[in-house]
């Protein structure tokens, strides 16, 4: 999915051995964000906690996938001016905890407004459901005008999007 968008790579914060069930913390570039050619200079940053998982599928190819357990998603300006951030954190303990998915609005999409909640909006949590990294590439791509690195980016992305084994049960 990431290909779409970038040449970086996910890989283990901390490597340690595969155990299923055991959470693996995969970050984007360290958890740097990463810059994304298009019409607007952005820059991207994933992580994406996971576990391995049975499938239950009797092919030995396709026993085990792994289900996201929590994320963050980042899209800023490269002046690190937070633009949306999708979090999902269902294991935070600490009050006041958010543990349901939600989404920031950066203070680039809210600065100047005065509407609601004069000059903290990007401070609040706006209830989304869980979101697949793959509809945040989308997202990037169509809305944002982030040009794709790959020709065959929809037929890469809409099966990732679609995918019940994206999110822990």
């Amino acid at each position: 999915m990431l290909s779409c968008v970038t040449q970086a790579r996910l890989a283990l914060r901390n490597p340690a051995p595969l155990e299923i069930g055991t959470p693996l913390s995969l970050v984007l570039n360290n958890f740097d964000p990463v810059p994304l050619r298009g019409a607007y200079p952005l820059l991207l940053a994933v992580e994406r906690v996971a576990r391995i998982v049975p499938t239950g599928s009797g092919d030995a190819d396709a026993a085990f996938d792994l289900a996201t357990v929590r994320y963050s998603y980042q899209i800023t300006t490269r002046e690190d001016a937070e633009v949306l951030a999708f979090h999902w954190t269902p294991d935070a303990a600490s009050p006041p905890a958010v543990t349901y998915p939600h989404l920031h609005i950066g203070r680039a999409l809210v600065a100047g407004q005065t509407a609601l909640r004069l000059g903290d909006l990007h401070k609040a949590r706006i209830p989304t459901g869980v979101i697949p990294l793959a509809a945040v590439i989308r997202m990037a791509i169509t809305e944002f005008g982030v040009t794709p690195l790959r020709p065959n980016w929809d037929q890469i992305l809409r099966p990732a999007e679609n995918s019940q084994s994206a999110v822990a049960p």
